[in-house]
Formats: structure tokens, C-alpha cells, sequence
């Protein structure tokens, strides 16, 4: 069984974003303070099997955990919005279906890509979670799209050259001058 100091900071506080923070506290009072299982003992699968690790790195996650992750966000987005993490960001916008219109100023994998590697490194590269399903489909659509918006505006004298032809009026023939 993983100790503490295996879990630490990897769930965040049931009792909700603005519980008090104390020193011993193992849980994360804020979306900036999860942190991923300590896996130096090798316990790395059992600790993301059996317990949740909220810090998201684009793994399924439960019903409650997205719930709870949600309330965290909402709560940072109106006290502190410049402390959210890319992630977290992208989980929100996962989550509400809108991955593909918001949030283009930031990466189109959310930064997700350099997570997983750095995860997986310490991991001797295995991976102990299964992917939210569909995440990597959707993400490459976010990045076609976000690719889309760059691309230059064409205005309409752009698409073909034409040369300016100038236009002889017809002669003025002033009505009844028969």
C-alpha cells in the first residue's frame, strides 16, 4: 500500500476549494498544487488503479472526479484565473464540447503532449492509464481547426489578377435633339 508521501498533493480536498490549508494537509487546495503519484518505490500502477490522481495528463477519469475538478475550476476562474494550468484548462474544455472554438490562444494539446512525456519518462515508459476516450481524435481536430485560423485572410482581389480596363462612357445624345 502506497504511504502519504507516495499520494501527496495528488487528489484534490474533498471539502471543496476554499477549505483551510494546513501544513499536513496531503491534499491540493488549488488546481496549481496536484502533483503526480511518487513513484521511486515502485508502486507507480497500483497508485494510478486504485486511487484517483486528479492531475489530469489525459487519462479517464470518474464522474466525481471530473465534478469535483470542475467546482476547483470554477472557483479559481472567478478568485484567481491567472493560476490555472493549461490542463485544467483543456479538461473544461473537453469536458463541455468546445475544445474546438475556445481557448485558442493556448496549445492545441493543452500542453498534454510534454506532460505525458515527462510522466513517462519516470515511468521507464509505461503508461498505467487508460486515455479518455476519444481525446487524441478530438485534440487533432482542434489543432486542424486552430491551423485553419491561422491561414492569411484572401480577400477577393487575391484570388484572381485582372487588369483595370478603362471605360468609355457611350456618347451623350441628349433626348429629343432628333
Amino acid at each position: 500500500m502506497p504511504s502519504d508521501y507516495d499520494l501527496w498533493r495528488t487528489q484534490l480536498c474533498k471539502h471543496g476549494p476554499r477549505h483551510a490549508v494546513h501544513d499536513d494537509c496531503q491534499f491540493a487546495h488549488s488546481l496549481s498544487d496536484l502533483l503526480f503519484p511518487n513513484e521511486s518505490r515502485g508502486l507507480a500502477d497500483r497508485n494510478w488503479e486504485n486511487y484517483h490522481v486528479d492531475r489530469w495528463v489525459g487519462q479517464a477519469l470518474s464522474e466525481g472526479q471530473v465534478s469535483n475538478l470542475g467546482k476547483y475550476y470554477e472557483d479559481e476562474q472567478r478568485r484567481k484565473p491567472w493560476s490555472i494550468p493549461q490542463w485544467a484548462h483543456g479538461l473544461q474544455l473537453i469536458v463541455s464540447g468546445t475544445e474546438k472554438t475556445r481557448g485558442l490562444s493556448l496549445q492545441w494539446d493543452f500542453g498534454l503532449q510534454s506532460d505525458v512525456a515527462m510522466v513517462l519518462r519516470g515511468r521507464g515508459g509505461r503508461r498505467a492509464w487508460e486515455w479518455m476516450e476519444g481525446l487524441w481524435d478530438r485534440l487533432e481536430c482542434r489543432k486542424e481547426m486552430m491551423l485553419l485560423s491561422m491561414r492569411p485572410v484572401r480577400r477577393l482581389v487575391d484570388l484572381k489578377p485582372f487588369t483595370l480596363v478603362p471605360y468609355e462612357l457611350p456618347p451623350h445624345t441628349p433626348e429629343g435633339d432628333d
